[in-house]
């Protein structure tokens, strides 16, 4: 069992820090992303907290992956981690059911998910988190409490003005497909053996009550009335 509660830690912890460093990378990206969100769930009137948001988020996420695989606080750590988790899964739950954002940028755009491997991504954390806080007991602190939270405090401000940094300046990894030194024209090339997109432009006309579709190999240009 120790064992798997050391497996547990350990793949619990990166992902948080994973989540929480790739929202670090782009937090303008996070912060559309809680646009979507409110703006699907009628709560457009706290968009303002939207870039505060995902500033909070990445940066809870990262010090509690932090907690978890260093030992620094890591009781501590897995108590955030359960109550993010309590909050977030029923979320993702109802997001896969009826869909209103399509991708819940829970890896920033390093990662696409669906909204079901979302879901699903979540219970199986859940699961391990269960079993790291069931046996948090057996926890021994690695220094001195005040220590511990002295450490875990310069991390979370050192990952604030890291974020904010990224978002004065250009990310320091570019996820998105046109990132700087990218040729567009290049990227726009359709591959070959590849379907290219088709555009059909349609006019819907009406004369003496009666509405006719042309295109525009069709339309009647010469007709003036």
């Amino acid at each position: 069992m120790k064992i798997v509660s050391q497996i547990s830690r350990i793949i619990v912890g990166l992902v948080f820090i994973f989540s929480g460093a790739v929202k670090a990378i782009d937090p303008l990206g996070s912060a559309y992303k809680f646009h979507d969100y409110f703006l699907a769930f009628n709560m457009a009137w706290l968009d303002w907290l939207s870039l505060p948001l995902s500033i909070l988020l990445c940066t809870i996420e990262f010090a509690a992956g932090f907690s978890v695989i260093t030992g620094v606080r890591q009781k501590t750590g897995i108590v955030i981690i359960i109550l993010l988790m309590a909050v977030f899964t029923p979320l993702t739950f109802v997001l896969a059911l009826t869909n209103p954002v399509s991708d819940c940028g829970c890896f920033g755009d390093a990662v696409h998910l669906t909204n079901w491997q979302t879901f699903w991504k979540n219970v199986l954390l859940v699961i391990l988190a269960v079993i790291v806080f069931i046996r948090r007991k057996e926890i021994t602190n690695v220094f001195r409490s005040s220590t511990e939270w002295i450490i875990t405090g310069s991390v979370a401000i050192i990952f604030i003005l890291f974020s904010l940094g990224n978002l004065r300046y250009l990310p320091v990894i570019d996820f998105l497909p046109y990132k700087t030194g990218v040729k567009i024209a290049d990227q726009m090339v359709i591959p070959e053996g590849a379907e290219p997109d088709k555009y059909i432009t349609t006019f819907i006309y009406e004369k003496n009550g009666e509405q006719r579709e042309f295109n525009l190999d069709d339309y009647p240009a010469e007709d003036t009335s």
